[in-house]
């Protein structure tokens, strides 16, 4: 016998993934980026065996594999030798916005260098007029709006002219550019489609507060939340076997976090613990509220508290907080 698929509308949940970070740029990377900050200069390095110039620079010779030791300051413009036109968002991995289409991404080598910059090609020319061997220029944030990184390039826009070479003077060797760290941004938004079995999970969830696992009727294991397919047999699952459990259950573990990110879904020092439910073979991960941490403990018996309004996710319940005795 067939079974019967309940018809649902499937559920979609906009996720906003918001991550900064840092890097350590290295010594010469950190020259580099300190020089195009302070003094809106470029510099590559040359290899002492093949007399490859690289910008970015490099510790060692792509090519030859050797120490390069000779910095060389280059001029700000030069040539595309490739690009490609976007159609989609771009997101800037030092603000974490995106840009928006159509425009042009490409490698630009600048004269006096046997390397490329990959970088944005001004947005406000039609990317049709784009072409490889088009000369372009840097174009800069104001000084002092530069931050040390590649953005600081805010472009590089066409221009008319023949190639010219580097100046091929020296950077300053003497000087100390000490550590040097890179903060940069991510943020990207999407949409993540639950499936048939998830859409009715948060249905229940929203509509009616009513917390379901899915029961395998193979090995008999109920899985909170719930899932398309068994985690012990494989066993394929629809929305007929969901099942109500809950809605109270026992804490298996938990920790604190004292730190704060993006992704959070709240600010400040939280716990987050995992939940078994009455009738569920499996547990979830959610906050906990609790007045004194220290008083928490495995086995504890914990209970949802819903939010007032339907978000549509596992927030509609707003955390777990222990059964008074």
């Amino acid at each position: 016998m067939q079974a019967k698929t309940i018809k649902t509308e499937g559920a979609n949940i906009p996720i906003t993934v918001d991550v900064p970070y840092r890097f350590a740029a290295g010594s010469y990377l950190a020259k580099f980026l300190i020089e195009l900050r302070d003094n809106g200069d470029f510099y590559g390095i040359k290899c002492p065996a093949c007399g490859r110039v690289q910008v970015p620079p490099r510790v060692v010779c792509a090519m030859c594999h050797v120490e390069n030791t000779q910095w060389i300051k280059l001029k700000n413009e030069g040539i595309i030798k490739t690009f490609t036109t976007m159609y989609m968002p771009l997101t800037d991995p030092t603000t974490g916005k995106a840009h928006e289409p159509p425009f042009a991404y490409g490698t630009v080598k600048l004269d006096g260098s046997d390397s490329g910059i990959d970088h944005m090609i001004n947005p406000g020319v039609d990317p049709a007029t784009i072409k490889v061997g088009m000369r372009v220029k840097a174009v800069l944030r104001p000084k002092d709006q530069r931050i040390g990184d590649l953005s600081d390039i805010l472009y590089f826009d066409p221009i008319e002219g023949e190639i010219t070479e580097g100046s091929g003077n020296s950077a300053p060797e003497q000087k100390d550019y000490g550590t040097f760290e890179v903060d940069q941004h991510i943020v990207a938004e999407c949409r993540y489609y639950v499936g048939a079995i998830a859409t009715r999970f948060y249905e229940l969830l929203g509509s009616k507060r009513k917390l379901t696992g899915v029961n395998c009727k193979t090995c008999k294991k109920v899985f909170w939340p719930p899932r398309a397919t068994c985690g012990r047999c494989f066993s394929a699952l629809t929305e007929e076997d969901l099942v109500e459990i809950g809605p109270e259950g026992t804490l298996e573990t938990f920790t604190k976090i004292d730190y704060n990110e993006p992704v959070h879904p709240k600010q400040g020092p939280q716990v987050y613990g995992i939940v078994k439910l009455d009738g569920a073979d499996t547990g979830m991960a959610h906050l906990i509220k609790v007045e004194d941490y220290d008083t928490l403990k495995t086995g504890m018996r914990m209970k949802p508290l819903f939010s007032d309004s339907t978000n549509g996710n596992i927030l509609d319940i707003m955390h777990f907080e222990p059964v008074a005795i």
